[in-house]
């Protein structure tokens, strides 16, 4: 019997993928046995729904048998198992209490009758005592019998419960709200309930319930209406976790046309462009084979060239299932590489071989870690895995994971052109790892950057002996944004001096480095003039004699330098200034005469608050999402972006850093304001207004472009048309996008803003500061606040007008600043830092506060500062709003279960511009005040006014319960 059992199981590669699922196993062979048996006779289970349908008739029967007396029919049980089942799966309740039971209608003293469906266990409530909970033997048996009373419910009294229990005309209008809901949820927790539900719709499986319930309806039109709309859905961009679970739906559902027609086109063994349903659907095929996937070669079935970000996530799941995987693409970007991080991270993953041959893998921003970096390194080390480019920024990877891929490259040196490991705690001890694997001869490493990585002198000196060793290959280095000091400065200039040296790019950007270090550099370009193409010495300490050191070696006409950056500390006078400035920057020039005609605006434009995104609390990516109605011309109330739309669309937008991967295709031009990932359905946007910071735009026009990235590349975007506030251009695919403009040096003002924050450092004495940011105009002050949420910002008028590469100094009686003069920045970048500390005293509550240029004149007017609002009363009312916002944040699983008068407290955050209609319709749209407190919480309680005002409210509705959590919480 065992035998047959596992032969039915392996011939439906459906069922048999469930069997690491112990309880599965129980159930198919509780089902199985009796079906293959002599006691039972009728179609073998051959789906999901079926053999769960056959399980729950058995248990009822074992209950019926067992308990003749039973008060209740069995249709009524199920019923009442069924709405406690559907409750708790939609709050994702896996344990759950008597007065659920209650509220379902099902006696505490009877749970026990139904012991092969609902067990009683014991857990400990608060660590204090214990207090008797109730579960399902499992959570597929909690998803099938919520299934089955959604399905019962409309079949007898046509209501959807997925909908609030709105009366429904058809199945299939339920079967599409389960399959949104399915689809919109992050967890997944609806996917399995999913499949339960369109199988209980056939026939079939209505005939099997006849023996349970009354009354199951048949339609075959509300089938064919299901599938298609699940066809519809498996067409769109979805996760591919999603469109798999679509494919076991429509088995579920006895429809294997899609799969049917990917059979035949891998029967046939042609290579033809598969759509991205057919390629969701090969995916599930190869899933569901009987054989195991051993070896999966991409390039079957699409030639390289055609390869696209969608297909690689689509396919994903494949190549995790398979222990040798062949890919041939030119790039995988940020989204495909999201989805190969995830199979790298994966404990599950069967993945072993990977034959990547790829121009650039970019798994920039995704978290490997060391444990993914190893994982991958694994992979790298197979001489058939031919990446050329590696982009590991921001991926949290330490010296351990920098050990795993050096130790990959010895092993596998010829290939790999270019790596970046910006941003990640490298340190010193990661770069002697790489530094040995440049020794190698073999090694054909072309460019390296290693931005923000720990590296001091000591990182500097390894690289310094391994390029001395072999330094034929290297053509870029960037140590931007690392203690590398003079000294460090030295080592690499030692590298220079070597005429076999190929460096051309050099990029040591805020570095440490002064006088004393450019005299290395220039010592070193007077013996090898004839590589080094760009310098990059900006954010340094360069004075005058390390000025002239670089002009000197600018005068001999085999010096190749052709860009030079470096900024005017003051050290340097300012008729020196100008005149060195003029011998050092040699700058490639192109044309900038704009291809497009010039165009004005278009129609009024609407301005909208946008949802904000994870850094405020949210579950999908960093930033801001807007969802807009249709087509019109829509600027953003936080960034000053404007949108012109075609049609009704979804628009996510996050600011992002301008790293030197983005900074090295910019040729003369430089960052004039932030960095946007925009992200929304193609075609539905056609012209983007960048807001820029320029006095004169009209006069100022050909300084102005916008870059464009994608993919590894850049365009450079001539304006449709430059307005007073706004650069326009034309768009036709959406990623990142930065304003720019022409490095000039004359002393040409630009708009910006002057943002202050107060800052109590907690001690035994209370120290206080003021933080004074210098910044564009265009950069968005929300973005500011959220970095420096614990401070409490300061508004005021902040407009004023500077002149970027110019220094300026606080005016400021009584209170010392720190530092004293500082240069102002075109930083656009996500990290706005202080450009001044105000150092206050216990006591201060105001003081005078302006800003002045070189020349002592006044560019921001001294104004008087309330550090803590204008009066003791609003000072009071500042601590008052802090201490609500922690109650808020404290308390918030207890008041997400307790708080009942949920609308209540939206209507009045909605009458206070707290929260925007649409979060108000989401919350109001939500079936339980659990389920609108968490939408509460997630989209509305992200700034702390409005936690203040949430707690005003909550205190005047639910004051017994705030007394309660605050007095136990300083009882506590």
């Amino acid at each position: 019997m065992a035998s047959k059992i596992i032969t039915h199981l392996k011939s439906l590669r459906s069922l048999y993928i469930m069997c690491h699922i112990p309880v599965f196993c129980w159930i198919s062979a509780a089902v199985l046995e009796r079906m293959l048996g002599e006691a039972e006779s009728g179609e073998i289970p051959k789906t999901l729904t079926q053999m769960y349908t056959h399980f729950l008739i058995i248990q009822t029967n074992i209950i019926r048998e067992k308990y003749l007396q039973k008060q209740e029919s069995d249709e009524e049980m199920l019923l009442k198992l069924g709405k406690l089942a559907f409750q708790q799966l939609e709050k994702q309740n896996l344990i759950f209490y008597e007065e659920d039971l209650r509220e379902c209608g099902i006696d505490v003293t009877e749970a026990a009758v139904y012991s092969g469906v609902c067990t009683q266990i014991f857990r400990e409530e608060f660590g204090l005592h214990q207090s008797k909970v109730y579960c399902f033997v499992h959570l597929s048996i909690q998803e099938h019998l919520a299934a089955l009373y959604v399905h019962l419910t409309f079949m007898k009294e046509k209501r959807n419960v997925l909908q609030q229990n709105q009366v429904c005309r058809t199945l299939s209008d339920v079967h599409r709200s389960a399959v949104d809901q399915a689809l919109e949820s992050q967890t997944g927790h609806l996917d399995l309930f999913l499949r339960f539900l369109l199988g209980l719709s056939l026939e079939s499986n209505q005939k099997l319930l006849h023996s349970l319930v009354t009354q199951t309806g048949s339609s075959s039109q509300n089938k064919e209406e299901t599938v298609q709309y699940i066809k519809k859905k498996i067409s769109e961009d979805l996760p591919t976790e999603k469109s798999i679970n679509l494919f076991h739906c429509l088995n579920e559902l006895g429809d294997d046309s899609l799969v049917e027609e990917i059979q035949q086109y891998l029967k046939s063994g042609a290579q033809s462009e598969l759509s991205p349903s057919q390629w969701s659907a090969l995916a599930f095929v190869l899933l569901t084979s009987a054989q195991d996937l051993e070896e999966f070669d991409m390039n079957k079935y699409i030639t390289p060239d055609k390869i696209r970000d969608e297909i690689l996530v689509r396919v994903m799941p494949v190549i995790a299932a398979s222990r040798k995987a062949i890919i041939w693409c030119n790039t995988i970007t940020k989204r495909s590489g999201e989805a190969l991080t995830s199979v790298l991270n994966s404990e599950t993953s069967s993945l072993r071989e990977l034959h990547l041959i790829v121009n650039t893998l970019n798994l920039f921003g995704n978290k490997l870690e060391d444990s993914g970096v190893k994982r991958l390194s694994a992979l790298l080390e197979n001489p058939e895995c031919k990446v050329k480019g590696l982009r590991l920024c921001n991926c949290g990877v330490s010296d351990e994971g920098c050990a795993a891929l050096a130790s990959a490259l010895r092993s596998n040196p010829s290939h790999l052109r270019d790596l970046a490991l910006s941003w990640n705690n490298v340190g010193d001890s990661g770069v002697k790892c790489l530094s040995a694997v440049l020794k190698n001869p073999h090694c054909k490493l072309e460019t390296l950057w290693l931005d923000d990585c720990g590296v001091s002198d000591e990182g500097c000196a390894a690289l310094a002996s391994a390029l001395r060793s072999n330094p034929s290959h290297l053509r870029e280095l960037d140590l931007c944004w690392n203690n590398v000091g003079d000294s460090g400065v030295k080592f690499l200039s030692a590298v220079l001096e070597n005429p076999h040296s190929k460096l051309e790019k050099l990029r040591l950007c805020d570095c440490g480095v002064s006088d004393e270090g450019c005299a290395a550099l220039a010592s070193a370009l007077r013996s090898n003039p004839s590589h080094l193409r760009d310098l990059n010495l900006s954010r340094n300490k360069v004075g005058d004699s390390g000025v002239k050191c670089l002009s000197a070696v600018l005068e001999n006409p085999h010096c190749k330098l052709e860009i030079l950056r470096y900024d005017d500390l003051r050290g340097t006078s300012s008729e020196h200034f100008e005149k060195t400035t003029e011998e050092l920057v040699h700058i490639r020039t192109t044309s900038t005469h704009s291809p497009y005609p010039v165009q004005g605006h278009s129609g009024e434009t609407d301005v909208f608050t946008p949802e904000l995104g994870k850094d405020h609390h949210e579950d999908w990516n960093s930033g801001y999402r807007f969802h807009c109605s249709g087509a019109g011309q829509f600027q953003c109330k936080y960034t000053n972006l404007v949108f012109e739309m075609k049609e009704k669309a979804e628009v996510l937008y996050s600011i992002v850093s301008w790293g030197s991967v983005q900074l090295d295709g910019i040729g003369q031009m430089q960052p004039a304001g932030p960095l946007y990932n925009i992200d929304c359905s193609e075609g539905s946007m056609c012209k983007l207004h960048l807001p820029h910071c320029e006095i004169n735009s009209d006069k100022n026009q050909t300084e102005l472009a916008v870059a464009h990235f994608s993919d590894g590349n850049v365009e450079i975007i001539q304006p449709l048309k430059v307005t007073e506030t706004h650069v326009i251009i034309d768009i036709n695919n959406l990623s990142l996008y930065g304003l720019l403009m022409k490095i000039l040096f004359e002393n040409k003002p630009i708009k910006a803003q002057v943002l202050l924050f107060y800052k109590e450092i907690p001690g035994r004495t209370k120290k206080r500061k003021l933080h004074m940011h210098l910044l564009p105009h265009n950069v968005p002050v929300i973005e500011v606040q959220n970095q420096f949420q614990h401070n409490m910002y300061i508004e005021s008028s902040s407009t004023c007008q500077l002149v970027p590469r110019k220094p300026y100094r606080p005016r400021c009686e009584h209170y010392k600043c720190q530092p004293q003069t500082e240069i102002f920045e075109l930083d656009s970048a996500p990290n706005y830092h202080p450009t001044f500390e105000v150092i206050l005293s216990d006591e201060a509550e105001e003081l005078t506060l302006g800003l002045l240029d070189e020349h002592d004149e006044e560019v921001w007017a001294s104004r008087q500062v309330f550090l803590t609002g204008y009066t003791s009363q609003e000072a009071n009312s500042l601590q008052m709003e802090k201490t609500a916002a922690d109650f808020v944040d404290k308390y918030r699983d207890i008041l997400i279960q307790k708080v009942t008068s949920v609308m209540e407290i939206a209507d009045g955050l909605l009458s206070k511009q707290m929260i925007n209609g649409e979060n108000y319709s989401t919350i109001s749209a939500a079936a339980t005040s659990q389920e609108k407190m968490r939408i509460l919480y997630t989209k509305c309680l992200t700034y702390r006014a409005v936690k203040a005002e949430f707690y005003k409210i909550l205190k005047e509705k639910h004051p017994h319960l705030v007394d309660e959590l605050e007095k136990g919480s300083s009882n506590a």
